[in-house]
């Protein structure tokens, strides 16, 4: 129901207990919660755990969920206008068309997070890395001078880098899977535990970059023979 909710603003010193919801101060554990358009506007949340909970669809406007634990939770089409998420805990959130203006995402994890059709603007408060991989993901970086870039651990899914300059770019762990990598210049990146399955690499130049026995390749492309080194593990 959604009476705790609005209970939880009005009073959030108070324990709450709802399913496997445990709100309280100082820490909230709603792991694997479901909580699809729940009503938390201004809510306390800090350090809370939402480890893999479902909000999507929540209006978050002007939480504070500085410092929780939010990974694989899902946040698509959330309302997260002014929320404060800063050190918080993101790996492989999906933030799909969620609403971040406003918000503060300073020193947030963000690897693996799905930043597709998420709003940003101005007022966004984001490291410059991760504003980088929402403007590739979402606008494109064709023929882009991206050498020696960080894209450690980013969500490019499908993400168009045809002709791109990732000359001794870390993509190391990043996912890349359809992306269009034709005619990109890979030489001597870091592709190691990297995503490629499905990526068009046709005409790249992957000379020299490294990858490990984790990273994952599209069917039948043939690595080796592109000049490509194995770093073990």
């Amino acid at each position: 129901s959604g009476s705790w909710y609005i209970f939880l603003v009005s009073h959030p010193i108070i324990p709450v207990q709802v399913s496997d919801c445990v709100i309280k101060r100082p820490t909230t554990v709603c792991h694997d919660a479901k909580l699809q358009q729940a009503q938390l506007a201004r809510a306390d949340l800090r350090r809370a755990n939402l480890l893999r909970a479902n909000l999507s669809g929540a209006n978050l406007w002007h939480a504070n969920l500085q410092d929780a634990i939010l990974i694989e939770t899902d946040l698509r089409e959330a309302n997260l206008l002014g929320a404060n998420l800063a050190g918080a805990d993101l790996r492989g959130v999906n933030l799909r068309d969620a609403k971040l203006s406003g918000a503060n995402l300073t020193g947030a994890d963000l690897r693996g997070v799905s930043l597709v059709g998420a709003k940003l603007d101005g007022t966004t408060q984001m490291d410059a890395k991760w504003r980088l991989v929402w403007e590739i993901i979402n606008e494109g970086a064709s023929g882009r001078d991206l050498r020696e870039t960080d894209l450690h651990g980013a969500y490019l899914h499908g993400a168009n880098l045809s002709k791109a300059i990732l000359t001794g770019a870390n993509l190391g762990e990043a996912i890349l899977m359809d992306a269009s990598l034709n005619g990109a210049d890979l030489s001597e990146a870091n592709l190691i535990g990297v995503d490629l399955r499905g990526a068009d690499l046709r005409g790249a130049n992957l000379m020299f970059a490294e990858y490990s026995a984790a990273t994952k390749w599209p069917e039948a492309f043939e690595y080796q023979a592109a000049g490509t080194e194995l770093v073990e593990d």
